[in-house]
């Protein structure tokens, strides 16, 4: 997962916790919702006793004549739901009657500035002088979410924080040295980070301290240079810095709160590298060569577009940069460095979308990844002279790859193909494309794949496996790979993790709709539960069953989770990208009407007890969904989404304008 992704987690899982209350709090885990709570006469060394003992206490302060305690007690403790709660997570309910005025509760409530009651506490397990105190009216959501908090260790369950601060390392590269660098948030703020070689994670030395943060980096491939990005007050409009990695000496090179710069690209020789920056015309990204040794910058590639760089060649006298028009349209050229010449390589005339990969070893070919002429993105050859383009893969025939990466050397060709949401690693010669050994991979998602001599990193991701980064020796492809990074996992156990189903539901025309459910572990079948719905951003994005601490939160709460991809999303070829654009938009909205539909049609779900949930595009469709069919929705939470094209497409910045305006 890159970081922009993580960063949008965490707003997710925060902001999400308002749909608890819009379509009830966590339901029963056990059918025990009769059962009676067995009250204990309180005192403070028996409720003291039982929280050292790794016990959660609920004590209820009294009395006979308190009518706000009756009215508490009838409408939040002693239902169905708080009592089945305290059953499942083993807590020990405690009852202090003050009706006579008991002088051992009186001198306990004056510690809490009580002259009487109602009291109510909940102790977390090992603390007793840390009570959470309840105010004194309320109802059941609000003694559920503070139970929630406090979790139990037998029952498994935690509060949310500790989903919240569940952190691991991403970007992760490696310098020839031996040197580990990755981009990390212990503190909370993402932020460059190095170990030395032979060091582990716990050892690691921070490099860069922006008070929002880094937005990326780009190791040179000597490792002497680090080319880093951040923006300032939360902004998309970073800053270009250059660090020196012997002295750790970090050097603004362009800032302006106006300008995106971005995108280095570090030539073979590491003594220059491409960038690309919308200075000169807010709604276009050209591309200059910038020299560290003489601090300039050199505009060489100045089409209008979001432009970007891609590869140099061998002798670094050419320069590969993509031109990004839309989701499905993309072109490639290739500059002349000396001469200034560009040549676009790409079929002229012919809409496609071209993906770069790199030179091929002779340099007589470029390998891209495209949807030429077809519907899935498959790995294709481009001759040089002729122009000709040929596919090179039939072997993958039938699924999209997501993209492929070649090693400096050009003897390793990595592929990333889309399976079913989930994503497997292929490895191939770049002379012939023939197959070579693998990593051995339980099944999730591959990332992160980054070459140093004859040795490779990848990231591993799935629903209960953090992107953990390990390193592998392409000459032992038998041996084990090492893992580099680990995760701080807040003592959780992720392995418990619920792994999502992939199931296919009919909208409302009949086309069969990808999604990924999640489901309680006690869940059982016809059983009715709250769901929620998540919609991802884009639209032209793909949910993927990666590791989601939000799903996992709300599933041990016993929620179920269901993330479609509608219409419109990538992953499954051209034509079911293309088919929510323009005009086609409220198919896609209906797509995600009938996603609850299902849940409500198939016994999982009921009316209102359903929430839609989604950030950016996906909180544009949380917004229209239950705009058009309010009575299946009980809650949505729609995160920095789009509620209005017009004003969207008026107040976006000019580059992303065009880009919208093509869906």
């Amino acid at each position: 997962m890159d970081i922009a992704s993580l960063r949008i987690s965490r707003i997710l899982l925060s902001a999400a916790m308002i749909v608890l209350a819009g379509i009830g709090a966590r339901p029963a885990l056990a059918d025990s919702s009769g059962d009676a709570i067995a009250w204990r006469e309180w005192s403070a060394v028996d409720v003291e006793s039982t929280v050292r003992s790794g016990k959660i206490a609920f004590v209820d302060f009294t009395a006979d004549y308190c009518v706000t305690c009756k009215a508490n007690k009838k409408s939040a403790i002693d239902t169905p739901e708080v009592r089945a709660r305290l059953k499942a997570i083993g807590a020990v309910a405690f009852q202090a009657d003050f009706t006579d005025g008991d002088p051992a509760i009186e001198a306990f409530l004056r510690k809490f500035d009580r002259a009487g009651v109602p009291l109510n506490l909940i102790y977390p397990p090992g603390k007793p002088s840390e009570p959470i105190i309840l105010k004194p009216v309320f109802n059941k959501d609000y003694v559920l979410e503070k139970l929630a908090d406090v979790g139990d260790s037998k029952s498994g369950e935690t509060g949310i924080a500790k989903f919240v601060k569940m952190r691991w390392p991403g970007s992760v590269d490696l310098a020839p040295d031996g040197s580990v660098y990755f981009i990390h948030n212990p503190d909370g703020i993402y932020q460059l980070y190095n170990v030395a070689p032979g060091r582990a994670q716990g050892d690691a030395v921070r490099l860069t301290d922006f008070p929002d943060g880094i937005g990326g980096y780009s190791l040179s491939d000597d490792g002497k240079w680090i080319a880093i990005t951040a923006a300032g007050g939360g902004s998309e409009q970073s800053d270009l810095f250059l660090m020196d990695a012997a002295t750790n000496k970090l050097e603004p090179l362009f800032q302006d709160p106006k300008v995106v710069f971005g995108g280095a690209v570090w030539r073979r020789d590491s003594k220059a590298f491409a960038f690309r920056a919308n200075d000169e015309s807010s709604a276009d990204f050209y591309v200059y060569v910038y020299d560290p040794a003489t601090r300039q910058r050199k505009k060489v590639f100045a089409e209008k577009g979001s432009c970007g760089a891609a590869e140099f060649n061998r002798d670094g006298s050419k320069l590969v940069v993509m031109r990004y028009n839309s989701a499905s349209y993309s072109q490639i050229f290739e500059i002349d460095l000396s001469s200034g010449d560009t040549r676009e390589i790409t079929p002229k005339g012919e809409e496609w979308s071209f993906s770069p990969v790199g030179y091929s070893p002779d340099e007589q070919q470029y390998i891209v990844n495209t949807n030429y002429r077809g519907d899935l993105k498959q790995i294709h050859a481009i001759d040089l002279k002729s122009g000709a383009v040929r596919p090179v893969l039939s072997d993958l025939n039938g699924r999209e790859v997501d993209w492929a990466t070649m090693n400096t050397e050009k003897t390793v060709l990595a592929i990333g193909v889309n399976e079913d949401g989930y994503r497997a690693l292929h490895l191939r010669k770049p002379t012939d494309f023939s197959e070579l050994p693998a990593p051995r991979l339980d099944k999730g998602i591959v990332g992160n794949i980054r070459f140093q001599g004859r040795h490779m990193l990848y990231s591993l991701d799935n629903a209960n496996t953090p992107g953990l980064v390990y390193k592998w020796n392409l000459d032992e492809p038998t041996q084990p790979a090492r893992p580099l990074t680990e995760a701080d996992t807040q003592g959780i156990d992720v392995s418990a993790f619920r792994l999502p189903e992939l199931i296919h539901y009919e909208s409302f025309d009949g086309k069969r709709i990808p999604a990924f459910l999640y489901l309680p572990a006690d869940h059982q079948k016809g059983r009715r539960i709250p769901f929620l719905v998540q919609y991802h951003g884009g639209p032209e994005a793909q949910y993927r069953p990666s590791f989601n601490r939000a799903f996992q939160y709300f599933v041990s709460r016993g929620f179920g989770v269901l993330a479609p991809n509608v219409r419109g999303s990538s992953g499954y070829g051209k034509e079911y990208i293309e088919a929510d654009n323009y005009k086609n938009r409220e198919k896609s909205v209906k797509d995600g009407i009938w996603a609850a539909k299902w849940l409500i049609d198939n016994g999982y779900s009921e009316k209102r007890k359903v929430a839609a949930w989604g950030g950016s595009y996906g909180g544009f469709m949380t917004m229209a969904v239950i705009t058009e069919a309010p009575e299946l929705f009980g809650a949505a939470c729609n995160v920095v989404g789009i509620v209005n094209f017009e004003t969207f497409l008026e107040q976006t910045k000019d580059y992303r304008r065009h880009l919208r305006e093509a869906e």
